[in-house]
């Protein structure tokens, strides 16, 4: 789960969802970007079902004692994240081997300088599994680099909308991408550039350098959980007990907001 957390509430995007956004992210990007446009529908599978592994965990939410909120993928522990992320990627495999590569090596990034035995454990099964898949479409694995961080880019671009106040001010933003998104250059004609990105308002996004074909808007479903209401029920009935709210925001390049 994605969580923002308010004075009274928190806000709370399920993780399937998000990668649902990211899946009409790239819709909308400009295919001059990446080579491989026969692989398309292949690069849409994987950002739309990048996070499939959480929807059962996000189907009934844990409680995080020590933080006095619900556990988010921030913090969730990885003794309940690592079995999760091996299903979601065997599911994806074995409905699109090359959207199964992009996932694996995408998750294996989470845990490239981890010194615990149960991820360094995951991330060796997950290498031998892009050998394998490698193989098998008869390519290289540096093919899929450009793929990659297409996927991972559009990961941050979606976080980054769900995470955030509506409007925020760029000195109060999640810290992760005040600074831009990582990997981003190759979406800029000199390919030094990072892609940053601003809340202009509550219902805008801007882009620069911008990388999609025009401006668009996107919704993503939303609950809006009382504190009162976990304090009283518990956090898996009150998650249950409240319906979702469809927030639409504008993405379009810097200097418009209309």
């Amino acid at each position: 789960m994605i969580i923002n957390e308010r004075e009274s509430e928190f806000v709370i995007i399920e993780q399937h969802n998000h990668a649902v956004l990211s899946g009409d992210l790239f819709s909308y990007l400009q295919e001059e970007f990446f080579t491989g446009k026969e692989l398309k529908q292949d690069i849409l599978f994987a950002t739309q079902y990048h996070d499939c592994a959480w929807i059962g965990l996000d189907a009934a939410p844990l409680w995080d004692d020590k933080k006095n909120s619900p556990y988010s993928f921030i913090n969730l522990p990885s003794s309940l994240k690592l079995p999760h992320y091996r299903y979601g990627i065997d599911w994806i495999e074995q409905r699109n081997k090359y959207a199964a590569l992009l996932c694996s090596r995408h998750y294996s990034s989470f845990f490239s300088n981890s010194k615990s035995e149960d991820e360094i454990k995951y991330l060796q099964y997950e290498k031998t599994r892009q050998k394998r898949l490698c193989l098998e479409l008869g390519i290289a694995i540096e093919d899929s680099n450009i793929h990659l961080e297409i996927l991972k880019f559009l990961d941050n671009l979606s976080i980054y909308i769900c995470i955030n106040e509506p409007g925020v001010p760029k000195s109060d933003e999640f810290p992760w991408y005040q600074n831009g998104f990582e990997g981003t250059e190759l979406f800029s004609v000199e390919k030094s550039d990072r892609i940053v990105a601003y809340w202009l308002n509550e219902g805008y996004i801007g882009l620069t350098p911008f990388p999609f074909t025009r401006a668009f808007e996107v919704t993503m479903p939303t609950k809006i959980v009382g504190k009162c209401d976990i304090k009283e029920k518990g956090i898996i009935e009150a998650y249950k007990d409240v319906p979702a709210v469809f927030r639409t925001f504008k993405i379009g390049p810097m200097g418009s907001t209309s």
